[in-house]
């Protein structure tokens, strides 16, 4: 019988979400110093990547709606010493509070919230916040809120984001947005990215948008009036064949209306790619302008059912900074300094230590 902790998860797992990689991501830290359980609440298909020893996933019987008796029977025939709860409660109203019979339990209940959802009730029972910004602390201590902890988002550079990597490139410069499933109210602003590209006064370009929702034929439409080259790709690619269009491109476009941290930002800079992004936290503590991206500016606004504001984009702006990032002098030196930073900051092996060392606390 293995004498390590154990740590459970609930959340979505095992497939292309941003919530099933950061749990993913926290896994990974973990291992393979404690025993993890996964709750899965959803009934996408796992995807290889999620797949490895040292991980137990159970199937939620009624999905996101789990039961009282149900949870509490998870924590205790897996005898659990803590659970981390990922955007629990922050999608709809729950009729029961999971945090609390854990609490009941005696099992200690840690959280990952998205600021973008977010209510201070929502932390009322937690031991414990996980931070995975600076931005998410100084929105916590905003709000009088002090039982959190920074566990940084990483990346597996040595397994998933190699230094270099044999791909066709193409020989017109490539601009590449990964515009994910889109976001509530466009928050990936692909529109934005078109609109900017087709002003560009550089020639010899190329944008590659990819898409894992179809693109509406009212944007596709749009296409015929582009001068440069668009290649869109609106599947749903592995996380090998998405790994692959960073290195085939030359900067990374995302100019988000907000993230919670912004996966693909880190991505690129891993492997090696500058990033043009919005002048909003989280993604302007990434990217720092001529260093290892460009920020293009924009408008602070509101939005219906987002507990933050958003920043609308400059496309004029963001027009500006996609020519800026095509300068044959300082391009060279961004890209190594995205890989620098990706290495020095967001490499997983460095960070975990984060985790542990607050586990051990807590666990004591």
């Amino acid at each position: 019988m293995s004498s390590k902790k154990k740590i459970g998860f609930l959340s979505l797992y095992g497939w292309g979400r941003g919530m099933c990689y950061v749990t993913k991501t926290y896994i990974d830290m973990l291992l393979p110093e404690y025993d993890i359980y996964v709750l899965k609440i959803d009934d996408k298909e796992i995807e290889e990547e999620f797949k490895y020893d040292g991980v137990t996933i159970t199937q939620s019987p009624n999905g996101f709606d789990v039961s009282d008796e149900f949870f509490a029977k998870w924590i205790t025939d897996n005898k659990l010493d803590a659970v981390v709860f990922n955007e629990y409660g922050q999608w709809g109203d729950m009729e029961n509070n999971l945090v609390k019979t854990t609490k009941n339990l005696g099992v200690k209940a840690f959280g990952y919230l998205i600021w973008e959802r977010f209510h201070p009730k929502q932390t009322a029972d937690y031991d414990r916040l996980l931070a995975p910004t600076t931005s998410m602390e100084r929105f916590y201590r905003a709000h009088k809120i002090r039982n959190f902890s920074y566990i940084p988002y990483s990346l597996n550079l040595e397994k998933e984001f190699p230094a270099s990597m044999e791909v066709k490139r193409s020989d017109k410069f490539t601009f590449f947005h990964p515009g994910g499933w889109g976001g509530v109210h466009q928050r990936k602003n692909t529109e934005a990215v078109l609109q900017a590209f087709n002003t560009l006064d550089k020639e010899n370009t190329k944008l590659i948008i990819t898409s894992q929702k179809k693109l509406s034929s009212e944007l596709r439409n749009k296409l015929d009036i582009f001068k440069g080259e668009v290649e869109i790709i609106d599947k749903n690619l592995s996380r090998k064949e998405l790994i692959k269009q960073y290195y085939k491109c030359d900067v990374v476009v995302l100019p988000s209306k907000w993230e919670t941290i912004g996966i693909p930002i880190l991505e690129s800079l891993a492997a090696g790619k500058p990033v043009i992004t919005t002048d909003a936290p989280p993604m302007n503590e990434f990217i720092r302008t001529g260093l290892n991206g460009y920020i293009a500016t924009g408008e602070m606004n509101e939005y219906e059912g987002i507990a933050i504001n958003g920043i609308d984009v400059d496309v004029v702006s963001l027009k500006n900074q996609m020519e800026s990032s095509m300068n044959e002098f300082f391009y060279p030196l961004t890209a190594k300094n995205a890989r620098g930073v990706a290495e020095s900051i967001y490499d997983i092996k460095k960070n975990k230590n984060y985790f542990l060392e607050l586990l051990e606390k807590e666990l004591e």
